[in-house]
């Protein structure tokens, strides 16, 4: 008897790039989010609104 491989065998260079891809995602947020901490803790000691309403956040929300 012959032993062939299955169809879904030829996918899974495509899930092993997208597991490490989704993986880069979550570092990249993590970072991100870590970041968004400080910017938080930096405003709270000096007073600064969190969220003025001009600035950064309309920028990116209007590209």
């Amino acid at each position: 008897m012959t032993v062939t491989s299955s169809p879904n065998a030829g996918l899974l260079p495509f899930r092993d790039l997208i597991n490490k891809l989704d993986h880069q995602l979550v570092e990249i947020i993590s970072q991100r989010l870590s970041v968004c901490a400080e910017v938080a803790r930096y405003k709270k000691e000096r007073g600064i609104a969190m969220m003025p309403g001009c600035g950064r956040s309309r920028h990116k929300l209007d590209r």
